[in-house]
């Protein structure tokens, strides 16, 4: 489980104004995301098939000819993905792993004029390395990933319009197993 808040940068459309673009930079944004895992050694090399379903939900601002908006993205998605351990020492490995989000359920609601809840339909990727430090009974490890999720255009209960997008992320994560 992951929980973020902080700032994000926009670049695209105004909803409102057909064919002008902006970039926006400094809006709020926070999310959570759950992903229950299953990891299948097939021993070919030590490689691990892993098998998921997930939980994401993020809130941010959208953009409008007036400023901004409030809007609720969430999304239910399988996962399927391998990794491979390599031991390096006693105390260190190295995971690298890759990953396919398919969109089984997805939900943008806006609270915009004539908005309403959009149906999303898409998929995700995610590449990602752990580096892992052994000491005692915990283990540091350190994970530099991108992920990225293409969204088709989808309709909106309303007059509104929600077109297809790509959102790219890129990040280090830090954390403790014990």
């Amino acid at each position: 489980m992951s929980v973020f808040a902080g700032r994000t940068n926009y670049s695209g459309a105004v909803t409102g104004a057909p064919g002008h673009n902006v970039s926006v930079d400094g809006l709020d944004h926070t999310a959570l995301e759950t992903n229950v895992q299953y990891k299948m050694p097939t021993g070919f090399f030590g490689t691990s098939v892993m098998l998921g379903l997930g939980y994401q939900m993020r809130d941010d601002q959208g953009v409008q000819t007036h400023g901004t908006y409030f809007r609720r993205d969430q999304r239910f998605f399988a996962t399927l993905g391998v990794e491979r351990p390599f031991h390096i020492s006693d105390a260190w490995t190295v995971t690298p792993r890759a990953a396919y989000h398919q969109i089984i359920l997805g939900r943008l609601e806006q609270d915009i004029p004539g908005g309403g809840t959009v149906h999303e339909h898409g998929y995700g990727g995610e590449l990602a390395v752990d580096i892992d430090y052994r000491t005692g009974n915990r283990d540091l490890v350190l994970t530099p990933y991108a992920r990225v999720w293409n969204l088709g255009a989808s309709s909106v209960a309303g007059t509104a319009f929600e077109p297809k997008s790509r959102t790219r992320e890129v990040g280090l994560t830090l954390s403790v197993r014990f």
